[in-house]
């Protein structure tokens, strides 16, 4: 429901049930799985224009997460020298979110900011069972067993000085830890702090020049499941700069464009964090498009 207090408050509300079922034969592995999972979600979100151009906006929300299929029954060889067992007995994920936001815009310039924080309860993941494979594997099993907490910030620029010139902007960080008995560690896997940055100059109604930047500043707190991981440095994650060039020619009235990108100029050698697969170098890319009006 969308309640309008009044002409500077707006209240938004919302309420979910769900319910998943998975039904696994047993097949050649004698254990089947019949179970199903329940729970209700929402979200309430309050906004408040609080100045012409300004808004602050603040929500809450809870979900979950049901085991699918992967969850349930993987078995065999997985990533950091471990081997899975399945295991038929798991519950739901919960998180509980709430984030507040500042927000400005007009025709000429637009920027949010956004604080967000998240509560992980029961997470899914892969515990040691204290027994190896005949081949030195560690056997784990996946358990509800998870507790993290994760903040950070969200932010977002546009700006257009003049008619042929715009800016769109981005910059993220997080930081998350795993909640144990003894006390937290790093979670696996977290983002460093990165960003976008875009340029585009139109030359003409249908020519335009396209200048990006993605960029993400070096990560080495490193979960222990991370410094096992053979597609993560051990030391960290290095940071990055990526250029890339593009050029767009749409012609007025016409339903057809043409594009290149010229992407990685410098060809960086690069990965993102958690990523098992290093970044594409130098390259250059065409595109061609059209459109179909019905």
């Amino acid at each position: 429901n969308d309640w309008r207090i009044s002409d500077i408050l707006d209240l938004i509300g919302g309420l979910r049930w769900t319910r998943y079922g998975i039904d696994l034969p047993a097949a050649d592995r004698g254990v089947g799985i019949d179970s199903s999972t329940a729970d209700l979600t929402g979200q309430l979100g309050l906004t408040w224009a609080m100045a012409p151009d300004w808004k602050l906006a603040a929500n809450l929300g809870r979900g979950f997460r049901a085991p699918n299929v992967f969850d349930y029954s993987t078995l065999g060889d997985r990533p950091g020298n471990r081997f899975n067992e399945p295991n038929s007995d798991l519950g739901p994920e919960t998180v509980l979110t709430g984030d507040l936001g500042l927000r400005y815009g007009n025709d000429t310039l637009s920027a949010d900011f956004t604080l967000f924080a998240t509560r992980y309860r029961d997470r899914l993941v892969s515990v040691e069972t204290g027994r190896r494979t005949s081949t030195g594997r560690s056997i784990v099993r996946t358990e509800n067993v998870g507790r993290s907490r994760i903040h950070g910030f969200e932010s977002g620029l546009r700006w257009e000085p003049a008619e042929q010139w715009s800016l769109r902007g981005a910059l993220n960080w997080t930081w998350a830890v795993d909640e144990l008995d003894s006390g937290t560690e790093p979670a696996n896997r977290t983002p460093p702090l990165n960003g976008r940055i875009d340029i585009e100059y139109r030359w003409s109604e249908s020519l335009s020049f396209t200048a990006r930047s993605s960029f993400a500043a070096r990560q080495d707190r490193l979960a222990p499941s991370d410094r096992s991981d053979n597609r993560i440095d051990p030391r960290g994650t290095a940071g990055y700069a990526v250029h890339d060039l593009g050029l767009r020619y749409a012609p007025a009235g016409q339903p057809w464009e043409v594009g290149v990108d010229f992407d990685n100029l410098f060809d960086k050698a690069y990965r993102e964090h958690g990523s098992g697969i290093d970044g594409v170098g130098r390259g250059i890319v065409l595109r061609l498009g059209t459109r179909f009006d019905g």
